[in-house]
């Protein structure tokens, strides 16, 4: 699921807008609002004041829900999520999985990334590739 004030800012880059678009069309993700309960809301407004819209509302939902949080924005979320006990996933760890579950070629995932980091907007990911990602976590390729 991804909650609609962060598919709306996905949507502001015009490449990842189609990926969401069509994600949402097919069903893999179901695009949902801020549940409007009253601890969610209070802690969405706070952490509004230091962080982003999408970064505050995941952090709030998912402090009440016990969801995950896929972010590539660790400055924003890793001390919120560690102090709260909240589970947050990277970019990189859905591109492992892709290859680890045989959705994505080796080559596939290295053209992924480089893709990322080398964009308009470029994103900011630890490692180059597959490989220097699995060595950094002790991960097997």
């Amino acid at each position: 699921m991804v909650l609609e004030i962060v598919a709306d800012e996905i949507r502001r880059h015009p490449k990842l807008k189609v990926y969401i678009n069509q994600l949402i069309q097919l069903k893999q993700i179901t695009e949902i609002p801020l549940p409007q309960k009253p601890e969610i809301l209070k802690e969405f407004a706070l952490l509004k004041k230091t962080k982003g819209p999408g970064e505050s509302a995941c952090m709030a939902m998912a402090r009440f829900s016990k969801n995950i949080i896929a972010s590539n924005n660790w400055k924003d979320i890793k001390a919120y999520c560690e102090i709260h006990q909240i589970e947050y996933l990277s970019t990189m760890d859905f591109i492992y999985e892709a290859y680890q579950s045989k959705i994505l070629s080796l080559a596939e995932c290295d053209l992924m990334i480089y893709n990322l980091i080398t964009a308009k907007q470029p994103a900011k990911l630890p490692c180059k590739n597959l490989e220097e990602y699995c060595k950094m976590n002790g991960l097997t390729l």
